[in-house]
């Protein structure tokens, strides 16, 4: 039975909100309809684009805003570790639903929160209280899978619905996944059908063969050439990347990788699946392919689907590689070397009417080791710049919108499901919700263009330089061949 949410909770404004907004009022818009919706941002956002879709507000002390039937309410402030106890249980009633799409606010004690009050959750990435300067000889110590351990370790009791991580990436690109596994299946192996129905996703990824998955993005979105010069910019949120892009890279290694650099920390592989280099994720790059146009250099940016895809698809001694391969954009590129020196640089994201061209390409290169050899499979989403939503955001912006709009409308259905990983989401579901907004979504096999050497780390990582690093042989368990 669905639940009927009366009051929505917005922690943090940003694109991502606003993109999700509008979407919400093209396609529920009964949804938000005489309910009651809080807004906690520290930011001016009485200009957003989004908000021409509620009641007025005026101002009614310093950091409150309320419209006269008090249904829509602005709190202008910044959610804290110190204060979100307060402001948050002054101000959320029963039936809420909590879309926190916030940088640096604990998820879990927001998690914790909502539990307490009987609240709906989401979010689109897991983070930390003012996402300390990662230590780069600390990866596992300050890493996303033990912050993700933990939370898991302390929701086991949860009884409301809610999902960690979905968006885009983290999200859509978990359903996308273990769709493609679907068709790979019924080009390699139709005989897994009976899996497949029984949404048995581990075993169907064993026996087809599976050994990486590179969650794939080349961005080429350019702005205007009018665009001043006075900060940098981002197709998404420059804080979030800018504090993963610094953070030490973790690498999810597959069952089936049988060299290892000498220099990582693979202490906790066992329990976390990963290895973490000692050096920021901004200097690892990698090699892949999107069909557009053809071969990415992508820097290994730490992200949740890595883990939690992995571990989703483990089965026993089995589980493949997950990586986010990352090209950004040409502003994206300028973001990360200013931020090298300076990590308080003026930033903001790219609004679509300010971007004069380009697309963004996202999503899940899969490897098959088949009896007649390695196989490549492309399964994604290619946005034009002009598929924004609104000019008020951008189509980057949109198609991670798109995701939250798939993942709540889940969560609104079946209230009653506990804490769960994006990858516990009828994919199914989440795509034809979201798809909509994607641009174009295809399915692909790119063996024939895409020729990779191999399917490792040994074979696909650029930078560090592999022949300048020491690697070692691991013990490998013989993978089974379809």
């Amino acid at each position: 039975m669905s639940k009927t949410i009366e009051q929505w909770v917005f922690l943090g404004v940003g694109g991502v909100a606003r993109a999700f907004i509008e979407i919400l009022h093209k396609e529920r818009p009964e949804w938000l309809r005489d309910k009651k919706v809080l807004f906690i941002e520290p930011m001016d956002i009485q200009e957003i684009g989004a908000l021409r879709l509620f009641p007025p507000i005026e101002q009614i002390t310093e950091n409150r805003f309320e419209s006269k039937d008090k249904n829509c309410i602005w709190l202008k402030i910044a959610i804290e570790k110190n204060n979100y106890l307060e402001i948050l249980g002054k101000e959320i009633q029963q039936n809420a639903l909590i879309v926190n799409l916030s940088t640096r606010v604990g998820t879990l004690d927001i998690l914790l929160f909502a539990e307490a009050k009987g609240a709906l959750y989401i979010d689109t990435a897991l983070d930390w209280w003012d996402d300390p300067v990662t230590d780069l000889n600390r990866g596992y110590q300050d890493s996303l899978t033990l912050l993700e351990q933990t939370i898991l370790k302390k929701t086991r009791h949860f009884k409301n619905s809610m999902v960690y991580t979905y968006g885009m990436n983290p999200g859509i690109v978990s359903s996308m996944a273990l769709v493609g596994l679907e068709k790979v299946a019924k080009i390699l192996d139709p005989s897994l059908e009976p899996l497949i129905a029984l949404k048995q996703y581990h075993l169907v990824a064993e026996r087809l063969g599976l050994t990486t998955i590179q969650i794939v993005e080349r961005d080429t979105q350019y702005p205007e050439k009018t665009l001043t010069r006075d900060r940098f910019y981002n197709t998404w949120s420059p804080t979030g990347f800018i504090d993963e892009a610094f953070d030490s890279c973790a690498y999810t290694m597959g069952s089936h990788e049988d060299f290892i650099p000498q220099n990582v920390d693979k202490e906790h592989r066992e329990e976390s699946l990963q290895i973490f280099f000692p050096c920021p994720s901004i200097d690892v790059i990698a090699q892949s392919y999107e069909p557009r146009q053809g071969l990415v250099h992508g820097r290994i940016i730490p992200h949740q689907e890595a883990h939690s895809l992995a571990r989703y698809l483990k089965n026993g001694d089995y589980w493949p590689s997950v990586y986010y391969c990352y090209e950004p954009s040409d502003s994206g590129k300028e973001l990360l070397e200013a931020a090298r020196k300076d990590r308080e640089i003026p930033t903001r994201f790219l609004l679509a009417k300010e971007i004069a061209g380009g697309y963004d390409s996202i999503g899940c290169l899969m490897y098959f080791r088949t009896k007649t050899g390695l196989r490549t499979f492309w399964i994604g989403s290619i946005v034009e710049s002009t598929d924004s939503v609104s000019l008020d955001v951008n189509a980057t912006l949109t198609q991670v919108g798109s995701g939250v709009y798939a993942a709540i409308s889940y969560l609104i259905e079946n209230p009653h499901l506990g804490l769960i990983s994006p990858e516990e989401i009828d994919p199914h579901y989440a795509l034809r919700l979201a798809t909509p907004y994607l641009g174009r979504v295809e399915f692909v096999e790119t063996t024939a263009y895409h020729m990779p050497q191999g399917d490792t780390l040994f074979d696909l990582m650029i930078v560090p330089n592999k022949n300048l690093l020491s690697w070692e042989k691991v013990a490998l368990k013989e993978p089974q061949l379809v």
